[in-house]
């Protein structure tokens, strides 16, 4: 690597200063291929420490050949007087004569040294949390998820001395991490590498950093890339989440203090509360002195209703309730203040009686669906309040009408005093904005929507815990990595600084992973993005907010496929293995996507016979046999798709429903249709999206009875799974399909549009292997850490 170059690069970030040591001039971090003669740590380091120094140790190794010493020192060490270069990683008694002092720092932060023979790495380190700290225990009751035994990483605790290596590896070595494994990493060979002389300061934006995508106990490879990606925070993890089960969970509180409960229907709900009540105050302090009692450590205890609770019935409660109604533009999450003005009285009610019993301590909660808004009753926060806001980051393209009313919501809360601030982003897109059926191989790369909602958020947020599990059968561990890894590239950087410059860091992730196929990748990441951040289409409130194929139409599809075609023809053609590897395992991902391009698409008879006259060939008196028609719905000979003949649906309430068709129990199926639309209506209202549903039942709960569906008396379950497709004069057809486990039978139900005709063609089954999601469609099992 060119010496100049890192010097440029570290020189805005170095001032050029001699350390205590005496040694003018830069450190040689690889000489003539030789890394240092030592690491020196202290010898009653932390486990992070230690484990700063192996990483350091192994890097130097991979890039240069040569592996330093490790060295452990006592009190009595002393700088020995050869002229070997030595690297100190984690505070010591050298460390702390050299003017090291970490504690002031922010979480996580560090500080670097750089002399001619002397490079100092010190950071704000903690024993791992709930392995060796035991009295950093919570009482959470999930300690046990976020510690890994076999890799020894906690996805929790300081480890500042840990990132401060990360980053010399990143910004001198050359080193970077886009996903697990091997096939993820990228490490430069060197002869000489140089950190510029000087002395840095170093912080993260924010202190809570969370990437919530993987089981961390279950997952060792990704714990690992966790904390190189730049992910962590606390010890004592400083998100809020739901706890109204600490008061409805005891049997006790529903007979003897039934007056806690709200009133729905008339009757006590088993969940809900009544936030209103005084008594019900008493109680949640009474819970908290308790909880700091107990976890004398612990820095903040959750006050925050159930998931998707209601509001109370009685006449206290109905006087406070906020009435409005949502709006397009609220998004999905947070369309009103309805719970607000009953919920954050009480939140602010106990902060102020703690503030007395426990001056130190935070209370959590949320800004959270009917409570997102700031309510009107709240003249102000109370400052020992841990705020989180919910909202996602992914439903904020540019007409989604849902940027700039979030944008103020946040502003209102800060205006209220909130003074510890953090959001919960939901970068979970497969489950929630794409549809849990048809979205779990649907790309959401939003680089830059990222970077324009974190970067007014510098200054103003501490943290962010991001959801971001795929709920796919392997959720527990990290997956999606072709699809996923642009935005987690991304994010890692954000939170250490959200003003970062996303292109430069697109820029160089593109460089340093693809090489020769750079710059053919990343108009395939620019043509998705622009694809799904450009689109004109609002969130609903009516059903889910957006699909696949609302921005992924057949020519951004050609578009996009066109460009992973080039790059992986150039890493071919220049032998580049490497980059040709990354490339198969994003390609095997997206070929779901890529079967839904009509290009790529040839009549299979065995899948055309899987569904009852699945090609709408077959018909009597004018009508389809073996399907369910409503009045709107008839035969048509064009358009077809293959064959002589398609079914058409004039308008909403027109409704086709296919014979039964057996599945076997327990197994993976790919249902799948063809759909063009036509028509002048307006595609955001509601019931104006074609649909494909799937029919089923079984005795599991999700669906443990049958109903009637208004069709021909026909008994149906509900609706397992769906997938709506977003209508207009695309003179291509497209592809619905879901991926689902309906149960022994099924039937699919195809629905028209308001506004529209739809024309629906060539349904199909199709069972999907064991293991599909990382044998079948050339998707690869994701590699394991070396």
């Amino acid at each position: 690597m060119n010496t100049s170059v890192v010097k440029k690069a570290l020189g805005i970030l170095l001032a050029t200063v001699a350390s205590a040591s005496g040694y003018a001039g830069d450190f040689p971090l690889v000489s003539n291929g030789k890394a240092p003669a030592e690491i020196i740590i202290d010898a009653k380091a932390p486990a992070m420490v230690r484990h700063a120094a192996r990483e350091m140790g192994d890097y130097l190794f991979k890039i240069s050949g040569s592996r330093p010493a490790l060295v452990e020192a006592g009190p009595d060490w002393t700088l020995p007087s050869d002229t070997e270069r030595r690297i100190f990683i984690g505070e010591s008694a050298f460390t702390r004569k050299q003017g090291f002092a970490p504690d002031a720092l922010k979480p996580d932060g560090f500080l670097v040294g750089a002399d001619a023979h002397n490079l100092l790495l010190v950071g704000r380190d903690e024993p791992v949390p709930y392995v060796e700290n035991k009295t950093a225990v919570t009482g959470l009751g999930f300690e046990d998820l976020y510690v890994n035994r076999e890799s020894g990483l906690c996805a929790y605790g300081q480890t500042g001395s840990l990132f401060a290596v990360y980053q010399i590896l990143e910004k001198v070595g050359g080193v970077r991490w886009i996903w697990p494994g091997a096939l993820g990493e990228e490490v430069p060979s060197a002869q000489n590498l140089t950190v510029p002389e000087g002395r840095r300061t170093v912080e993260p934006e924010f202190a809570l950093r969370q990437y919530s995508g993987f089981r961390f106990d279950q997952d060792p490879s990704a714990s690992q890339w966790y904390r190189r990606a730049g992910f962590g925070g606390t010890t004592d993890p400083l998100w809020p989440n739901h706890s109204a089960a600490l008061i409805y969970g005891n049997p006790e509180n529903h007979k003897n203090h039934p007056e806690w409960f709200a009133l729905v229907n008339g009757a006590r709900s088993q969940v809900d509360l009544c936030w209103t009540e005084p008594t019900l105050v008493d109680e949640w302090v009474r819970l908290a002195n308790e909880y700091f009692t107990k976890f004398p450590d612990a820095k903040m205890f959750r006050v925050v209703p159930e998931d998707g609770s209601g509001t109370c019935e009685c006449a206290r409660c109905q006087s406070r309730i906020d009435q409005s109604p949502p709006h397009i533009g609220d998004g999905p999450i947070g369309g009103n203040a309805l719970l607000g003005n009953l919920y954050f009285p009480t939140v602010n009610e106990v902060a102020r009686r703690l503030a007395v019993s426990h001056p130190d301590k935070l209370v959590g909660a949320l800004a959270y669906s009917t409570y997102l808004k700031a309510p009107y009753l709240l003249e102000k926060l109370e400052p020992n309040v841990r705020l989180m806001f919910c909202a996602m980051t992914p439903t904020m393209w540019a007409g989604s009408g849902y940027f700039e009313p979030i944008a103020q919501f946040e502003k209102t809360w800060l205006a209220k005093g909130a003074k510890s601030f953090a959001i919960w982003d939901y970068m979970n897109p497969h489950l929630f904005v794409t549809g849990g059926n048809n979205g779990l191989y649907t790309p959401y790369v939003i680089p830059h929507l990222l970077g324009r909602r974190y970067s007014r958020l510098k200054d103003v947020a501490n943290g962010a815990f991001i959801e971001a599990e795929n709920y796919s059968p392997e959720l527990v561990k990290l997956s999606h990595y072709g699809m996923d890894h642009v935005n987690w590239y991304v994010l890692g950087k954000l939170t250490w600084d959200p003003a970062a410059n996303v292109d430069a860091i697109l820029k160089d992730y593109s460089e340093k992973f693809f090489g020769p196929s750079a710059t053919a990748m990343r108009r395939f990441w620019d043509i998705q993005e622009a694809a799904l951040t450009n689109r004109r289409d609002l969130i609903q409130w009516d059903e889910s907010p957006t699909r696949w194929n609302h921005a992924y139409n057949p020519d951004v599809l050609r578009r996009m496929f066109a460009a992973l075609d080039e790059a992986r023809r150039i890493a071919q053609e220049k032998g580049e293995e490497r980059h040709r590897q990354r490339i198969d395992l994003i390609a095997g991902e997206y070929a779901i996507l890529r079967s839904c391009l009509v290009d790529h698409w040839k009549p299979d008879p065995k899948l055309l016979d899987s569904v009852p006259n699945g090609s709408f060939e077959k018909k009597k008196d004018g009508k389809p046999v073996d399907w369910e028609t409503t009045p709107g719905v008839a035969l048509a000979s064009s358009p077809v798709l293959s064959g002589k003949t398609s079914l058409r649906l004039e308008g909403a309430e027109a409704m086709a429903i296919s014979s039964p068709i057996s599945l076997m129990p327990g197994r993976d199926y790919r249902f799948s249709v063809w759909f063009k639309t036509e028509g002048n209506g307006d595609p955001d209202a509601p019931g104006a999206r074609p649909r494909l549903s799937v029919l089923g039942g079984d005795s599991s709960p999700s669906h443990p009875t049958w109903r009637g569906d208004g069709i021909a008396g026909i008994a149906l379950a509900p609706a397992v799974s769906s997938s709506i497709a977003r209508p207009g004069n695309d003179p291509d057809w497209q592809r619905l399909y879901v991926i689902s486990r309906p149960g022994p039978e099924a039937r699919i139900r195809l629905q028209g549009a308001k506004g529209y005709t739809v024309w629906f063609d060539d349904a199909t089954v199709e069972l999907l292997p064991e293991g599909w999601q990382s044998k079948a469609y050339g998707i690869p099992n994701y590699p394991a850490q070396n």
